[in-house]
């Protein structure tokens, strides 16, 4: 796998997998098919969350039901919805992500199909987690923070130099750069917009993450 100046920016950003790792209030409760719609409702009332997910036997996710899914439901037909079990109402098409999936992509996503809830699957299909909207923003705004620490703290170290590369450059010309010793950090620019800076340490992790999965 060839290293780009673009994959070293790619794999700063947080991932689900580091949300789901740090965040000890994610939702675990689920349902299967056969649950209740009173259910449901007890662990969305519970929980103070948005939905439950269901899973089939093999914790594959087969579908998610909503606060308002059943909120419409009981509009609609009245209690007796509560007795019915949840594969009447919920939602069979779930959207999911994986674990390296990024913060960014993931939000961007929950806010053009104005989800509350993402379920996070292992590569086997199997649920892991169930993140929100305000968490996944969270981890978000957290990198942004510390993204922009780093820049401060570089622009006072960087003299009127501007090392400046395209996303596209390869590692070798990056390695290239840093073993000079004189560049404290690179900006990735192209058509006039910064993608972001990659300092040296930040490529020494890349190199070694990459170097890694080769060798699987």
């Amino acid at each position: 796998m060839t290293l780009t100046a673009h994959d070293i920016i790619e794999g700063k950003r947080s991932r689900l997998r580091d949300l789901i790792d740090v965040d000890v209030d994610l939702p675990q409760a689920t349902l299967t098919k056969h649950s209740s719609v009173r259910d449901a409702m007890r662990i969305i009332s519970n929980e103070n969350r948005g939905g439950v997910i269901v899973l089939d036997d093999a914790r594959a996710v087969i579908g998610i039901v909503s606060e308002r899914d059943i909120v419409r439901n009981i509009s609609s037909t009245g209690a007796d919805v509560l007795d019915w079990t949840v594969d009447r109402i919920m939602t069979s098409s779930v959207y999911t992500a994986d674990e390296d999936t990024s913060c960014q992509a993931t939000l961007m996503e929950m806010i053009d199909k104005r989800f509350r809830n993402m379920p996070v699957c292992s590569a086997d299909g199997k649920l892991v987690a169930c993140v929100e909207t305000l968490q996944v923003a969270h981890a978000k705004l957290a990198e942004l923070t510390e993204s922009n620490r780093k820049l401060m703290d570089l622009l006072a170290l960087l003299n009127n130099t501007e090392i400046t590369v395209g996303p596209n450059v390869e590692s070798t010309a990056i390695k290239a750069m840093f073993t000079t010793g004189e560049v404290e950090c690179i900006v990735v620019r192209a058509d006039g917009k910064n993608f972001g800076f990659i300092t040296h340490d930040e490529f020494l992790r890349a190199s070694h993450r990459v170097s890694g999965a080769n060798t699987r």
